[in-house]
């Protein structure tokens, strides 16, 4: 039996990072042929709602992923519970969360939850390599999350 049946992956302002994350996963999980259960991004800082940042978008489209229907969600106390992963981007947003969560459990970094240290590096502001970079980056570690989430287990 799965110890995490659903993964909320969260950045800063959930338009970029945390969006091509929760899509990766749904599309990795999809051609493993594992249960994805429920997968969801959120952002740490969310006044309103927001399309995807548009070079990420792009990024994502390269790697067969449409995000461009997103808008920015903040994430909520109902967010947490013992059978959800809580996969932030970075060691800032871990702390934050376990400061002003109170439900927040298993919460971890993606690095640090695939054995990796270091923060996942946002490209905001780069050029389109940059976020060329940071999906690639992240289809690595998707996959890693995957497989230790669910070794062999199969649908």
């Amino acid at each position: 039996m799965l110890k995490y049946k659903e993964v909320v992956f969260v950045c800063g302002d959930n338009t970029s990072l945390s969006v091509a994350a929760e899509e990766m996963y749904r599309k990795t999980a999809r051609e493993r042929g594992v249960k994805k259960g429920v997968v969801r991004s959120r952002g740490m800082t969310v006044l309103f709602p927001e399309p995807v940042n548009t070079k990420m978008e792009k990024a994502s489209r390269k790697k067969g992923i449409d995000i461009s229907e997103h808008t920015s969600k903040s994430l909520r106390e109902t967010d947490f519970a013992d059978s959800v992963l809580c996969l932030a981007t970075t060691q800032e947003y871990k702390e934050r969360i376990y400061k002003n969560y109170k439900n927040a459990v298993n919460v971890y970094t993606i690095k640090e939850f695939v054995g990796q240290s270091g923060d996942l590096e946002s490209p905001f502001g780069g050029n389109d390599e940059a976020y060329d970079g940071a999906c690639n980056q992240l289809q690595e570690l998707v996959e890693k999350i995957i497989d230790k989430i669910y070794g062999d287990e199969k649908k």
